[in-house]
């Protein structure tokens, strides 16, 4: 299942790469550089010390329930944070690059198409 996703996808970023207008084929690459950002907005969230849960009990009181619990990441450093989102941005990027890489291979040979039909037409 997973290849026929992965082979759909490739497909699909070499057909958008294929229109005439060039936006089509940037669509796929904006979206997964996008996506890499998530993972550098959830770091926020793993240095949670506290959390609380609100529920009705069987005789219809609300109940909070306050969990108090040790950071993860408690004594990381600023460096490390950066260096975090560093690699993040890079390890999360490579379907970007390969989307990009795609793209600019199919523009590059539809360009040199596009050359060898003028060439004919001057020569007729």
């Amino acid at each position: 299942m997973a290849l026929l996703l992965l082979a759909g996808g490739i497909w699909l970023q070499i057909f958008l790469s294929k229109s005439e207008k060039k936006w089509p084929g940037l669509v796929i690459p904006v979206m997964f550089f996008i996506c890499s950002f998530l993972p550098i907005l959830s770091m926020g969230g793993y240095s949670i010390e506290e959390s609380s849960v609100i529920y009705i009990d069987d005789e219809g009181n609300e109940v909070t329930e306050v969990y108090e619990s040790e950071p993860i990441y408690d004594d990381t450093s600023t460096g490390e944070y950066i260096a975090m989102g560093v690699s993040s941005l890079l390890i999360f990027n490579i379907p970007t690059a390969i989307c990009l890489a795609i793209y600019y291979s199919v523009r590059e040979k539809q360009k040199k198409s596009d050359q060898v039909n003028k060439t004919r037409i001057q020569d007729l």
